[in-house]
């Protein structure tokens, strides 16, 4: 089990607006924590350079690739 700090670059989450910091956790290779919130989906931009993360409560995230792959190892 991997925890890093990331950084959350848009969000719909009043807790953790724009620009906020938050753990993220990762388990056997997967993410499954972001924000205290259990992960549901992951959509990931090569495009964009940017991570989609939907979580427990209707929470969405959005995380930089390079955070993504400071957690998780593809």
């Amino acid at each position: 089990m991997k925890r890093i700090e990331v950084t959350i670059l848009d969000s719909n989450c009043k807790a953790f607006p724009s620009g906020s910091h938050a753990w993220a956790q990762e388990k056997a290779g997967q993410l499954t924590e972001l924000a205290v919130y259990r992960v549901e989906d992951i959509t990931y931009s090569l495009t964009r350079e940017r991570v989609d993360v939907a979580t427990e409560l209707g929470y969405h995230f959005t995380i930089s690739s390079a955070d993504y792959h400071q957690l998780v190892v593809e």
